[in-house]
């Protein structure tokens, strides 16, 4: 007789509004007892690292292409990796800013 009782009260405070229980149905309005389904959080996928590597890129160009140059590549790279739709134009752009630099670099050695 204990464990059947056990069940009832059990099966009760689970579901208030259970087809055992007196209260019926829930009111209409209540609150569904389906918890809220939250939306995914948007995916920025690698947006601070093709900032960086635009950043690099720009830096590659007018200092120290040999360093900066190859780490906006990279970052560019891994932000690909990421889903990020612009990598690809951010890795062009770096390759362009770093041969640039190259370039603008030997000029200038050649002007002193």
């Amino acid at each position: 007789m204990a464990t059947g009782m056990s069940d009832y009260t059990s099966e009760t405070q689970a579901n208030p509004f259970g087809p055992n229980s007196a209260l019926g149905s829930p009111p209409t309005g209540a609150p569904s007892q389906v918890p809220y389904q939250y939306a995914a959080p948007a995916q920025t996928g690698g947006s601070g690292k093709i900032t960086g590597a635009y950043i690099c890129a720009v830096l590659s160009l007018l200092i120290l292409p040999i360093i900066f140059g190859p780490v906006a590549i990279w970052l560019a790279s891994k932000a690909g990796d990421e889903g990020h739709s612009g990598a690809g134009t951010a890795r062009i752009v770096a390759i362009c800013c770093m041969i640039a630099g190259f370039a603008l670099g030997a000029l200038m050695l050649m002007a002193n």
